[in-house]
């Protein structure tokens, strides 16, 4: 689960199993996030959402210094764009 605001999960995992699986099936899994990155394609289509800069690094295995340069100047990196989300409290 990749809910990282606690009070969401506890209430979201207490749900009923057929409730969680219905849901994640028409919405997908929640992400909630309060200063989020996304990573488009040269088309500008979101392929994944990070709750934060320091995820999207780890994950990606590139500095913060070169992530920043790619939001900053809106320039390709490794064939994606990257943008600040803002914030995303709710799922619906």
């Amino acid at each position: 689960m990749t809910i990282t605001q606690g009070h969401y999960y506890i209430l979201y995992s207490k749900c009923p199993q057929n409730l969680i699986e219905n849901f994640e099936k028409k919405h997908g899994e929640p992400l909630l996030y309060k200063d989020g990155l996304g990573q488009y394609t040269h088309e500008n289509k979101l392929i994944k959402e990070y709750i934060c800069k320091y995820y999207c690094c780890q994950e990606l295995k590139i500095s913060d210094r070169t992530l920043n340069k790619a939001i900053d100047n809106n320039m390709l990196y490794n064939n994606y764009y990257f943008k600040k989300m803002g914030s995303k409290l709710k799922v619906l």
